[in-house]
């Protein structure tokens, strides 16, 4: 018996070790709080991917891009998804955890980076 369980505890080591090991890692987003008129949405995008906001007249596209020579800093390109075909409208740089930064669309919104999550 007392075999047994040692044979045992040894299939169930393995097997949760073979678990872990065959799970996939993060993928990296960024985290991104935008604040336009009374909202502030929030939105875990895929660098190089596309993340949107609509909001009542408007609908704004943001695609992140982190600087791997300087990992703080966040470029993010912005889109009006309204128009077809898709317009850029603005670019911004801000720092992860930093202050937010404007826009400069119309209307105008702010985009601060809260964090970077995951990995590459």
């Amino acid at each position: 018996m007392r075999y047994r369980l040692i044979a045992l505890a040894g299939i169930l080591a393995v097997v949760a070790a073979t678990v872990v090991a065959q799970q996939p890692e993060p993928k990296r987003s960024v985290e991104v709080e935008i604040a336009v008129a009374n909202a502030q949405p929030r939105l875990k995008i895929e660098p190089g991917q596309m993340g949107t906001v609509r909001l009542r007249d408007v609908a704004w596209g943001l695609v992140p891009t982190v600087n791997e020579a300087d990992p703080a800093t966040v470029h993010i390109r912005i889109y009006d998804i309204r128009a077809e075909p898709r317009q850029q409208a603005a670019d911004v740089d801000a720092t992860v955890g930093g202050a937010a930064v404007s826009s400069e669309t119309d209307p105008p919104f702010t985009v601060r980076i809260i964090a970077i999550r995951g990995t590459k």
